[in-house]
């Protein structure tokens, strides 16, 4: 091939993808599982999301936190209205693994989150098919979650606990008998 004169191939938009490609991305697989599953996380361990895709996804829109949203409910617990608060994200591709990964910065606090992946005008593959977000098998939809975190109580204990021995100038003797209940499962006591 021969260029003309003052015409020059700067390679800057190369199609990466197959003509043959006419199954959209789709998403495998969100850690941790309750975000996926709308379940609850316990205590302020989340600090990070984790996104494998089916397939390699174009990576401008694999990396812009814009194809990506993570807000909670704010003090009234409810969606949609001006009290939400959108948790920032920062975004690292995974390459070879067809993973992103969301890192939220601080641990979340407890509350309720809404999840979402935009695969509608959003995530792209290689061939520039549309994430198929709502798992109906089609381009576009978009990807939506809802979880809580439940942040861990310490329990407190209630009555007399000055320990003097006597109540409104009376000896107390005698035995407490003390039940422990725990709104969250308990593990390791070693």
């Amino acid at each position: 091939m021969t260029w003309a004169p003052g015409f020059t191939d700067i390679g800057a938009h190369e199609f990466g993808g197959s003509s043959n490609d006419t199954t959209p991305p789709a998403i495998v697989s969100v850690t941790p599982g309750a975000v996926a599953s709308g379940g609850t996380i316990y205590g302020d361990t989340l600090t990070e999301i984790a996104i494998t895709f089916s397939e390699p996804l174009n990576l401008i829109d694999a990396l812009a936190t814009g194809s990506y949203e993570l807000v909670e409910a704010g003090l009234n617990e409810a969606f949609g209205d001006l009290d939400d608060v959108v948790v920032p994200v920062s975004v690292a591709w995974l390459p070879g693994l067809n993973r992103v990964l969301l890192d939220l910065g601080d641990p979340l606090a407890g509350g309720n989150y809404r999840f979402t992946i935009f695969g509608n005008g959003g995530m792209h593959d290689l061939s520039g098919l549309s994430l198929d977000g709502d798992d109906d098998t089609f381009a576009g939809g978009n990807y939506e979650r809802f979880f809580t975190v439940q942040p861990i109580v310490p329990p407190t204990f209630s009555g007399d606990t000055s320990g003097s021995g006597t109540e409104d100038g009376v000896p107390v003797t005698g035995t407490l008998a003390a039940t422990d209940v725990f709104n969250t499962p308990v593990d390791d006591f070693s």
